[in-house]
């Protein structure tokens, strides 16, 4: 199957719509980010030369305040560079196969495969919360039942940004471990989390997620 055939509207997702407070900094449980980690993946088939990991400990996102002008999306008509090079992004963090597997197909459906984001890299549609100090765009939104609602979301310098704040995000509201299968994955983003939580509104979420999973 080709990847042009598994591509998925934007319209088939709502984006994040509930207001999620700033997470703590990461603690690196499962992370190793004291060495370089070499991953083969399904999507490419073939051995990955290592990378230096980052220290996510200190990390924290700039602070760069204020609405950000409108963003060119360097990956609009290039679905095979986004996959490129967030799944690099996510192998400078350490991460096995399961989970860039599990996230892919998490931010495969959000943006489209990387061709549409609300706000800077942020290909997951994450709001600011009350929190943010960094920038931000002025989005349009749906609520629970459907209702169009203007949010704000948060904006990033770059792809590196942007997966060091979902992970941080997953790992602290969602309870994301690197190890949980896709089943566990998908059901923590459900409310099947700690804190009982829903990663997004949209009652075929999950099934949708797994569509795309399922088809790489």
């Amino acid at each position: 199957m080709q990847l042009s055939e598994l591509f998925v509207s934007h319209k088939q997702v709502e984006p994040v719509s509930f207001d999620r407070p700033t997470p703590s900094p990461i603690k690196p449980i499962y992370l190793n980010l004291d060495r370089a980690h070499k991953v083969t993946t399904e999507l490419e088939g073939e051995d990955t030369p290592a990378v230096e990991t980052a220290d996510m400990s200190t990390w924290k996102v700039p602070e760069l305040e204020g609405v950000t002008a409108k963003w060119s999306n360097p990956y609009s008509n290039n679905k095979t560079t986004w996959v490129s090079d967030i799944t690099a992004a996510y192998r400078k963090l350490g991460l096995n196969d399961n989970a860039i597997k599990n996230l892919l197909s998490k931010n495969a459906l959000e943006s489209s495969w990387g061709r549409s984001a609300q706000g800077d890299f942020n290909f997951g549609n994450i709001t600011t919360g009350k929190s943010w100090t960094g920038r931000f765009v002025q989005g349009r939104d749906k609520d629970a039942l459907g209702n169009p609602i203007s949010q704000k979301f948060r904006a990033y310098g770059s792809m590196d940004d942007y997966v060091k704040d979902e992970i941080q995000l997953l790992t602290n509201l969602y309870d994301f471990n690197q190890d949980d299968n896709f089943d566990t994955f998908i059901g923590k983003l459900q409310g099947g989390n700690s804190g009982k939580r829903k990663y997004a509104e949209d009652l075929q979420y999950a099934d949708k997620v797994r569509k795309v999973y399922n088809s790489i």
